[in-house]
């Protein structure tokens, strides 16, 4: 008898095969569904020549520039020399479930407080004039110096000191290691440095991109499990109606992308009927769910290994019951939803972020 109950296998092993024979089925399925997306002339027509298409193809490479080993292990520096973990320990909940939430709160409070700058206009180094009023934004120029391509640069923003006359220039760099020195910037620095720190981590992170010109992450709580809402800018954990409610903003498209898809979860941050959602007129409702089926289609097919593969299709098949079933729900909204920190006064107006109706 123990002879027979020795030859067995394990409850590992058992489990294993089990997801290898579903990341096979996973795989056929995808196969068989993408090359039918590959015959669709429908689909094809939408990802060549919409424009909206175009830019969600764009997004879809967002995640893989915190992949970098070396950019990790730098973040990773950084915060095992912060006073995080000893502020964690003071906590006296070491082996709670929660130790991870708390950690990623912990990093935020640091990172918003401590770390990184928020800059309106960029002060002076020529006379140290830190007067906004006294600094006046001149024109957008290219990118020009190494550091500026190194720094991976989109535009490099001018402005004038009003007390000295001298050229004040404000790269800005999309390269996150690169914000791990400059520790400055606006929405975009803020979101991509601090995603970078998270990674560090070995967290499950996703950058959230919304049309209306801002940007956040989410991070995945095992404990709660689901995607927690967080903005570096704000110091803000789990309040996904901040922009609707608390700065009155108005939006209209926001996807969260990760290592391996992407997903529409505008209804997580805009409440239905709410007054602050902006028509969504870039493309058809339907076409949109078609277009990022065949976008996710194509990602799960470069995947080799089954259980990544197994992995990354349970979380989409779990964002999906969870868009499906109302994802503010499960949230516990805040009791009070403060209206938007980062930013000059001014900006805020400009941008319609100010909390006002």
């Amino acid at each position: 008898m123990s002879n027979a109950v020795s030859t067995l296998p394990s409850l590992d092993t058992i489990a294993s095969n089990i997801q290898i024979e579903l990341s096979h089925t996973r795989r056929q399925s995808t196969n068989t569904l993408l090359n039918q997306v590959k015959k669709d002339a429908k689909i094809q027509g939408l990802l060549r020549n919409n424009a909206f298409c175009r830019k969600i193809i764009s997004l879809l490479s967002l995640m893989k520039s915190y992949s970098n080993e070396d950019d990790q292990s730098k973040a990773l520096d950084i915060i095992l020399a912060s006073p995080i973990y000893e502020r964690l320990e003071k906590e006296g909940k070491s082996n709670s479930s929660d130790y991870t939430d708390r950690l990623v709160k912990q990093l935020l409070k640091w990172y918003k407080e401590e770390f990184f700058k928020w800059v309106d206009k960029p002060e002076c180094p020529n006379c140290g004039n830190t007067e906004q009023d006294k600094i006046q934004r001149v024109w957008g120029g290219r990118p020009h110096l190494k550091e500026h391509f190194e720094g991976q640069a989109a535009i490099v923003e001018q402005y004038q000191c009003q007390k000295c006359k001298n050229i004040i220039e404000f790269p800005r760099y999309n390269k996150a290691s690169k914000l791990l020195e400059t520790r400055r910037g606006r929405c975009g620095e803020w979101n991509n440095c601090f995603i970078l720190l998270m990674k560090s981590l070995g967290l499950k992170v996703r950058y959230v991109w919304n049309m209306e010109d801002h940007v956040w992450c989410e991070y995945f709580s095992d404990n709660l499990q689901r995607w927690v809402h967080i903005d570096s800018c704000e110091n803000a954990f789990d309040n996904p109606l901040l922009y609707s409610k608390g700065w009155g903003k108005r939006m209209s498209y926001i996807f969260a992308i990760s290592d391996h898809y992407i997903v529409d979860v505008t209804g997580k941050y805009v409440e239905h009927g709410s007054k602050n959602v902006i028509p969504r007129d870039k493309i058809d409702e339907d076409d949109l769910k078609m277009v990022l089926a065949a976008l996710n289609l194509s990602l799960l097919s470069e995947i080799d290994d089954d259980k990544t593969l197994l992995e990354v299709s349970s979380n989409m098949i779990l964002d999906h019951n969870t868009m499906k079933n109302n994802s503010i729900l499960p949230v516990k909204i805040q009791d009070c939803i403060p209206p938007r920190q980062s930013g000059s006064a001014e900006w805020k107006n400009e941008r319609g972020e100010n909390g006002k109706d």
